[in-house]
């Protein structure tokens, strides 16, 4: 349901494919309680369903341009869900599966143990928390995960080996 969230994504768009082959990117929905736990579940039941890749980005214009969710229930979320061509039935038993109530539980303890207060934000290596910079905005943000990246990546390198002794 995050404004900003929707905001940064055609960003991320365009930042992902230039990732290197060693970095896994990953979303975790914000789990705050209320309709962001409803919504977190329906993330979580269209990754399971093989779905999410087709409806993120439809799901985030549905709310935010088209106004489409009014209570944000379980029901009226798998409504939204079927308009993308998802089966309803199946969307609302996933979303109140014990599978989704795990992985909800896991993002749950992710932001905990990160610190995760807010979205968006992004975590470097589980130890670097990034938001989006007042003065530079998302671009900020995703050219501060980069460095984050190399440097991490700079750290995990072996040390050179040390020249012999004459």
């Amino acid at each position: 349901t995050c404004i900003h969230c929707a905001h940064l994504q055609p960003s991320v768009d365009s930042w992902k494919p230039t990732l290197a082959a060693d970095v896994r990117f990953e979303y975790v929905p914000g789990v705050f309680g209320g309709v962001w736990d409803n919504f977190a579940r329906a993330y979580f039941a269209a990754q399971i369903m093989g779905v999410q890749d087709k409806t993120h980005d439809a799901i985030f214009k549905a709310i935010h341009i088209e106004r489409s969710i009014k209570t944000g229930d379980l029901p009226e979320i798998a409504d939204l869900y079927a308009k993308q061509g998802v089966d309803r039935e199946k969307f609302l038993a996933t979303m109140q599966s014990f599978a989704v109530t795990a992985k909800l539980n896991r993002a749950k303890q992710f932001a905990l143990r990160t610190g995760v207060t807010g979205t968006p934000t992004m975590i470097v290596a589980g130890k670097y928390r990034v938001s989006v910079p007042q003065d530079r905005g998302f671009e900020g943000m995703l050219s501060t995960v980069d460095f984050l990246l190399g440097y991490e990546r700079a750290a995990a390198a072996p040390a050179a080996p040390m020249p012999a002794a004459p």
